[in-house]
């Protein structure tokens, strides 16, 4: 009787093991097969990422190369027209290119609040390879009005790659960009003073709202880039 009890508890005991193995393989196959779907997910969110990351910065790529081909053809524009001003029209001329000049380091921000993300100069970005930022990359609030930084005349509205306004502003010499724009409150060919309201930022699905804000100048035929920390105040 004691060796059929034995036996009779040796094989319960071994079917208790048993039974624990096939619950400790379910356990690690089911673990395993998480880990997998977590790897696969976090893969498929990361391809995404870059291929967005790609996106982004051929958008930047593309918005600047419109932005200098319009700055070339104001500041040409400008040129022929400086051949046929009056000398008052050219001494005006001058006389705002020296104004904005001497408020080098003195400017008004283009909006009341905002913060750097991005700063003037080469850069390289997560999606691989390098660009090329010739303003400064500003993160604002919400729906934050944009405003010219100094007196001006507006020479041309445009639209980006992304489908939102660009706005370019004339100080003589100088011209200034304001990027990313969801309304325009100004019109070409008119004259704005220094903090006037010019538009609206757009605001995109992550709730962000960003832009590049620039500064160039031209005299004859030289055309430069500004780093735009230089001027603000």
């Amino acid at each position: 009787e004691n060796v059929s009890f034995q036996l009779i508890t040796q094989k319960s005991k071994q079917q208790n093991l048993l039974s624990q193995e096939k619950k400790n393989k379910k356990q690690l196959d089911s673990e395993k097969a998480l880990k997998q779907k977590t790897l696969k997910d976090y893969q498929k969110q990361e391809k995404k990422l870059t291929a967005e990351l790609k996106k982004k910065e051929k958008q930047a790529k593309e918005l600047q190369r419109q932005i200098q081909k319009i700055i070339n053809e104001e500041l040409a524009k400008s040129k022929k027209a400086n051949k046929t001003a009056t000398p008052k029209e050219n001494a005006e001329e001058i006389e705002l290119s020296n104004d904005f000049l001497a408020n080098k380091g003195r400017l008004p921000w283009p909006t009341a609040k905002s913060t750097v993300i991005r700063e003037y100069g080469r850069y390289k970005h997560k999606s691989g390879g390098e660009n090329m930022n010739y303003g400064i990359e500003l993160l604002t609030d919400r729906g934050a009005t944009i405003r010219s930084v100094f007196d001006g005349k507006v020479t041309r509205i445009a639209t980006g790659p992304n489908g939102y306004k660009m706005v370019f502003i004339k100080h003589g010499n100088y011209i200034t960009v304001y990027t990313n724009l969801e309304t325009v409150s100004v019109k070409e060919g008119s004259d704005v003073a220094t903090k006037q309201k010019i538009g609206v930022i757009h605001t995109n699905n992550e709730n962000r709202a960003e832009f590049n804000f620039q500064i160039w100048s031209g005299k004859e035929a030289q055309v430069e880039s500004q780093n735009p920390r230089i001027w603000l105040a």
